[in-house]
């Protein structure tokens, strides 16, 4: 476990920064250009969505719920594959694969480093009511890679226990996203051009989720979360391009609309999820100015727009997939 962390974006840019400067490179995403005051009620509007997932409610205790995060975001990856998915009815590919955690750490309790790191793809094809063959269990033999590597970094440095993964966290999300980002399925890191872009989306997740559990026990975890960009993923970008707020090149739109997987990493992707990191860092920021009663950060902005992409009107058009450790 020896890996570096995370590298900055450079030249004493934020990761917003990069963000920006990739969309106002890319001949394939735009941010659509808006004033604070829609931005400010764009943001308001995401207020609805607000509270602990009901997922952790039905955990016992802090301890679980809070391991239970970490578990889950090692593997909450795969929204390309999630297509040919055998999913439970009514989910969709993400909500079975949490489902089927939630039910064996109910059951068994959240599994620790010594099962983690042994954990085999045919059993996670069993965990989760997959198929052993083609793309599903392709994805399941990533699920396994990805718990073995997080089980070893436990019983290597944490006697096997996601505790002490958290106590080491020190209470601040920065922290967070340099140790898990050292893992490799955990490092997320792309370029544009000469630029470095450090999404590290499941990292930067896992810190919100990690807030969720301690806020459910009327307290906070992290003193910086505020700090924090938002979370890169798919789904956020396809939401705001149906709100208005990105635009794609007809030709990536055309690419998306057959439902072609793009190269995770290759210009297009970097763009999209760029534009969901800058877009949130405006939204959060005139919020704030604003002072709405919406989502003020902008990891809430990116939860609540992730949460509102599972709405109808937007699960009926393709979205952006690719097949990667990143989300």
């Amino acid at each position: 476990m020896t890996a570096p962390a995370p590298p900055p974006p450079g030249d004493g840019l934020s990761l917003a920064d990069v963000a920006e400067t990739v969309c106002a490179r890319s001949d394939a995403v735009h941010i659509v250009e808006h004033g604070p005051d829609r931005y400010a009620a764009y943001a308001d509007g995401l207020r609805d969505d607000a509270g602990v997932p009901s997922t952790l409610r039905l955990l016992r205790d802090e301890q679980q719920q809070t391991a239970f995060v970490l578990v889950r975001d090692c593997i909450n990856f795969g929204s390309g594959f999630h297509p040919e998915l055998a999913k439970r009815q009514g989910l969709s590919g993400a909500r079975t694969v949490e489902k089927a955690l939630l039910e064996r750490v109910q059951a068994h309790g959240v599994p620790d480093g010594r099962w983690l790191s042994a954990v085999t793809p045919d059993e996670c094809a069993e965990l989760f009511g997959q198929p052993r063959s083609g793309a599903p269990m392709e994805l399941m033999t990533m699920f396994a890679a990805a718990w073995n590597e997080f089980g070893r970094l436990l019983c290597e440095r944490y006697d096997g226990q996601v505790a002490g993964l958290v106590e080491d966290f020190g209470g601040r999300a920065a922290r967070v996203v340099d140790i898990l980002g050292r893992l490799d399925c955990w490092r997320d890191v792309s370029h544009f051009g000469e630029l470095t872009v450090p999404f590290m989306k499941r990292a930067r997740l896992a810190t919100l989720g990690l807030e969720v559990a301690a806020r459910e026990h009327a307290r906070t975890r992290f003193a910086d979360l505020a700090q924090v960009p938002a979370f890169a993923d798919n789904l956020i970008p396809h939401v705001l391009k149906t709100d208005g707020l990105l635009a794609f090149a007809p030709e990536l739109e055309a690419r998306i609309d057959r439902g072609e997987l793009l190269e995770h990493g290759s210009p297009e992707e970097v763009a999209l999820r760029s534009g969901a990191v800058a877009v949130c860092s405006r939204l959060a920021a005139a919020s704030a100015s604003a002072a709405t009663a919406g989502a003020r950060t902008p990891l809430e902005v990116a939860s609540r727009l992730w949460k509102r992409g599972q709405q109808p009107g937007y699960k009926r058009r393709p979205r952006p997939r690719a097949r990667c450790f990143a989300y």
